[in-house]
């Protein structure tokens, strides 16, 4: 919210300069301030994929830079999609770090987790699919998200206890889907064993 604020006035204030440097009709603020609006996103991702440039390769502890990153990124997505989050039972959330066990009906559920869980370390075990995304999968790998192979046992178990390590040596939430890939039709499909 903060950070589409931030947007919103710098374009606005680029907007004006303008008008009033090159003495334009008013009308053309209209056309003004969509075009400064989306070159500052342009600037503001484009700085990510910069930054992202210059992370170490292999795997990594959980960084909290690129968590917050995440977090914000996804907070302004979310806003300009005009996604509307209805959350409840976060009461029920210990204090202490837990495995977030959740269904996966929508390809929005770990970004509106990530958006509103954002006071609280959480970190995905996630498809290794997601961890050659352009741009995000760098930095869900500096957040510390943890790659499962769904084809190899050993390597997905070895991924499990680096979970419970985080959990344990770092203090972060862990959150996994327990049916290990996204429901199409809504209904909840059979749980595989390994985030019990």
């Amino acid at each position: 919210m903060i950070l589409n604020l931030v947007v919103l006035m710098l374009s606005a204030a680029g907007s004006v300069v303008v008008w009033l440097g090159t003495g334009i009709s008013p009308w053309w603020l209209l056309l003004l301030l969509p075009a400064f609006y989306i070159g500052l996103l342009a600037v503001y991702f484009g700085t990510l994929w910069l930054v992202s440039l210059f992370f170490p390769k292999g795997p990594k502890r959980s960084g909290a830079f690129c968590r917050r990153i995440i977090q914000m990124s996804l907070a302004w997505l979310l806003l300009l999609l005009r996604v509307k989050i209805s959350l409840s039972g976060t009461e029920l959330l210990p204090d202490c770090p837990c495995v977030l066990v959740s269904n996966h009906r929508s390809d929005f559920d770990p970004l509106a987790m990530l958006a509103v869980l954002r006071k609280r370390g959480l970190v995905y075990i996630s498809k290794e699919e997601n961890f050659r995304l352009p741009l995000a999968g760098n930095y869900i790998r500096q957040a510390g998200f943890l790659a499962i192979d769904r084809e190899n046992g050993m390597k997905a178990m070895r991924t499990l206890k680096q979970a419970a390590g985080r959990l344990r040596d770092e203090g972060l939430d862990v959150g996994i889907y327990p049916e290990g890939t996204r429901s199409k039709t809504g209904e909840l499909l059979d749980f595989k064993s390994g985030a019990f």
